[in-house]
């Protein structure tokens, strides 16, 4: 391991734990304080930033950049392996593209669903992914008039005729 500040080896002290040694990210004080900044979190991203030669940067890309020894290009992204964004540790961070970033954090909903009207399979739109329930206008509104029907009995003989016909079930 090197320091972070100065990039010398780091030697382990005859006092110190093996854990301790592998938190230590610099060789002494005094590449301590060069590397200490002042973090504040923002109120929109809930990131931690500071200012680096006058300007605002995530704290967690100025760690991997200094780490790195390079700066970080504009598609290379800082993913917090375990999803806690204060957490700033140096192994909690993986460095990924924009598109599997995107692909890893979007496998909250599939990609392909089924429709409960018909139960064809379709792919929703990407911004409505969680909510989508249909395939097409026809079926939203065959759902929609079913919903009703349960709300009024009455309607729920025509709704279910309906629902058979978009399904290709013979009446």
């Amino acid at each position: 391991m090197t320091c972070l500040a100065c990039g010398t080896q780091l030697v382990r002290k005859g006092y110190e734990k093996p854990y301790q040694f592998a938190k230590r990210t610099t060789c002494g004080k005094s590449c301590a304080q060069r590397l200490r900044v002042k973090a504040v979190l923002s109120p929109n991203t809930r990131y931690r930033r500071v200012k680096v030669n006058g300007k605002p940067k995530q704290l967690s890309r100025h760690l991997v950049e200094s780490a790195l020894g390079r700066p970080l290009r504009r598609d290379e992204i800082v993913h917090h392996v375990n999803h806690d964004k204060l957490d700033d540790r140096l192994d909690n961070y993986e460095i990924v593209d924009a598109a599997a970033h995107a692909k890893h954090h979007n496998q909250k909903h599939p990609l392909t669903k089924l429709c409960v009207t018909c139960g064809t399979e379709f792919r929703p739109l990407p911004t409505k992914r969680a909510r989508t329930q249909t395939c097409s206008r026809a079926c939203k509104s065959a759902l929609l008039s079913l919903r009703n029907a349960q709300r009024m009995p009455q309607c729920a003989e025509v709704i279910g005729h309906v629902i058979q016909q978009l399904r290709g079930v013979p009446s």
